[in-house]
C-alpha cells in the first residue's frame, strides 16, 4: 500500500500541466506547492473590468471601474492582444513547444484522474482535502511573512495554523477563517519580488507550467522552508504532492477548460493570467468582487485586510 501511494503521488507530481496546479499555490483554504502561482478567472476578468474598463486602459473614474458593460468578448479579445507591458517573453519560441508538451499531458493525464477524483470525492471531502493541504504548507508562508517584515500577517499565519491544527482536525476544517481570520498566501518569489528583483523572462518549464528564473529559485529554496523536506518519509511527501496537484486542478477545471476552448490564443491567455495574478499576489492584494470557491460555491465579497495602503489579503487560487 504505502509503495502504491508514492507511485501514485510521484505520477501526479510529475505532471503540473501547463500551470494549472497553483497556489498557487494556499489561500482561504486552497494549496499549492510551495511558490507555484495558480489564476482566478473571475478574479482576472473583475480584475480587467476594475483596471480597463475600455479595454485600453485604466478605470477613469470610480463609476467606470468594474462596470458591467463589458462583455466576454471584450475580456478575452484583451486576453488574445499578446503580451501586455510587463509581459517579457523573449523565448516564446522555446515556451511555446513546452506548454504544448504540457498541455498534452494534462488532457490525456491529468485531466481524466481529476474528473475521477471529483466524480468520486463529494464537495465537502474535496474541501477538507484543501484545507488540510493549506495548513501543511504553514511554515513555508510563516517564514516568508518574516522575510519580508510583515509582522501582522506572519502572526495572523501562526494563528491560522494553531487553531486550525488543534481546533480543526489538523486542518481539515478551516476553523481560523471562520473566527474571522483569513488565511493568504506567500513564497519566497514573492520575497525576492517584495525587495526589488525582477521576474523575467517568462519561462514555461516541463511539467510546472509558468515561471520565471525568480520564482524557479523560489521554489527550490521553499523546499527548505518546508519541514516535511527533511521530517516527512518519502511516501508521504509524493503523496502530498499527488493530492495537492489533483486537489488544485479540479479547483479550476471547468474555468480552464472554457477559456481554452475560446481563447484564439491559449498560450498568450495563459501567460497573462500569469503575470496578472503574480503582480496581485507580489502586492497582496485582491479582487473586491465575488468569487466561487473550491467547491463550486459562491464565496463573500472580498474585502481589504489591514494593512499598509496598496496591501490586502492575497488572492484566492485559480488550482
Amino acid at each position: 500500500m504505502r509503495k502504491l501511494v508514492a507511485l501514485s503521488g510521484l505520477a501526479c507530481g510529475l505532471l503540473l500541466a501547463a500551470g494549472f496546479s497553483d497556489p498557487a499555490w494556499a489561500q482561504d483554504g486552497a494549496f499549492a506547492p510551495p511558490g507555484r502561482p495558480t489564476f482566478d478567472i473571475r478574479m482576472a476578468r473583475d480584475t480587467f473590468k476594475a483596471q480597463a474598463p475600455d479595454a485600453g486602459g485604466p478605470a477613469s473614474s470610480p463609476a467606470a471601474a468594474g462596470s458591467d458593460d463589458l462583455d466576454d468578448d471584450d475580456f478575452d479579445h484583451y486576453l488574445d492582444a499578446g503580451p501586455a507591458t510587463g509581459e517579457d517573453d523573449p523565448l516564446e519560441a522555446i515556451n511555446r513547444p513546452i506548454f504544448d508538451f504540457n498541455l498534452t499531458l494534462d488532457r490525456w493525464v491529468l485531466r481524466p484522474i481529476t474528473r475521477i477524483y471529483i466524480e468520486t470525492v463529494p464537495a465537502p471531502g474535496r474541501t477538507g482535502i484543501a484545507n488540510l493541504l493549506s495548513n501543511v504548507k504553514s511554515p513555508v508562508v510563516f517564514a516568508n511573512d518574516l522575510l519580508q517584515g510583515e509582522m501582522s500577517r506572519a502572526g495572523a499565519t501562526f494563528g491560522r495554523f494553531f487553531i486550525n491544527t488543534f481546533f480543526g482536525l489538523g486542518g481539515l476544517i478551516d476553523t481560523a477563517d471562520a473566527l474571522g481570520l483569513p488565511g493568504h498566501d506567500e513564497d519566497f518569489g514573492q520575497t525576492l519580488a517584495s525587495y526589488g528583483v525582477g521576474g523575467s523572462p517568462y519561462l514555461v518549464l516541463p511539467f510546472f507550467g509558468p515561471s520565471n528564473p525568480r520564482d524557479a529559485l523560489g521554489d527550490a529554496v521553499d523546499l527548505v522552508f518546508d519541514p516535511m523536506t527533511f521530517l516527512a518519509p518519502t511516501d508521504l511527501r509524493l503523496g502530498r504532492t499527488g493530492t495537492t496537484v489533483v486537489s488544485d486542478r479540479a479547483a479550476i477545471l471547468p474555468e480552464s477548460e472554457a477559456l481554452e476552448a475560446t481563447s484564439i490564443d491559449f498560450y498568450a491567455a495563459v501567460r497573462s493570467f500569469y503575470y496578472q495574478n503574480r503582480d496581485f499576489e507580489i502586492r497582496n492584494e485582491k479582487a473586491a468582487a465575488p468569487r466561487l470557491d473550491r467547491t463550486g460555491a459562491e464565496s463573500p465579497q472580498a474585502t481589504p485586510a489591514d494593512a499598509p495602503a496598496g496591501e490586502s489579503d492575497a488572492l484566492d487560487s485559480f488550482e
